[in-house]
């Protein structure tokens, strides 16, 4: 291998520079040096930052904007119903309500009056689940693009449900070293960036928001 201060050919197990007599760090070490050294030099790292490059990451499109807004809009408008329903069936609102606010004397009933506190809360419920998701996603899209050298560590997945009848799902992590020596796991975008990666791989990680979005390996 080569002396990183002056360039002369040494043995691969010296501690020293025979030349310049300047420490020679573990061939560990020196691999690791060298690694990050051809990621920041590679092709893929010099285009890691072009509009083209940054085109091609997976974002929100209308299909899941206008999934979340659907969603909501049933979840809220239906518990908004049912809600309705049984303050109706309470006395509180609709007929029965108009006859108590004119003096008619209907009596409210309990059971129905209870009853709508459920939907109710669900109706809260919901709106505080669409403004958090809202909110991650207008933060996810202000959030820039970060290129970041890495070498991959590990990888795993973590299933959600899936019992019974309830339908599973699969969240993906990738854990990565960057040249300071860190190590970070973050959730990866999908599947399909997942597959493309494997333990030790060395090459550019595209965060966002600490979420992986894509990667491209680097020979090295």
């Amino acid at each position: 291998m080569k002396c990183l201060s002056c360039g002369a050919d040494i043995s691969a197990d010296a501690t020293s520079c025979t030349y310049c007599n300047s420490s020679v760090p573990s061939s560990e070490t020196h691999l690791r040096s060298t690694t990050f050294s051809r990621l920041k030099n590679s092709d893929a790292f010099a285009a890691s930052g072009s509009p083209g490059r940054i085109a091609r990451l997976p974002k929100f499109g209308a299909f899941h904007k206008g999934f979340m807004i659907v969603f909501f809009t049933m979840f809220i408008g239906g518990s908004a119903f049912i809600c309705l329903v049984a303050l109706s069936m309470a006395g509180v609102v609709g007929v029965f309500g108009g006859a108590v606010a004119s003096g008619g004397g209907a009596v409210f009933s309990i059971i129905p009056l209870l009853i709508a506190i459920v939907p109710f809360g669900f109706v809260v419920l919901g709106i505080l689940m669409f403004r958090a998701a809202k909110g991650k996603m207008d933060k996810f899209e202000s959030d820039p693009v970060r290129a970041v050298p890495v070498i991959v560590i590990d990888k795993r997945t973590d299933v959600c449900g899936g019992s019974g009848d309830s339908s599973a799902t699969t969240h993906y992590f990738v854990t990565c070293e960057t040249e300071d020596g860190s190590r970070d796991e973050y959730q990866v975008w999908d599947g399909k960036m997942y597959g493309k990666v494997s333990a030790g791989d060395a090459g550019i990680l595209f965060l966002r928001s600490n979420y992986g979005l894509d990667f491209d390996r680097v020979r090295v």
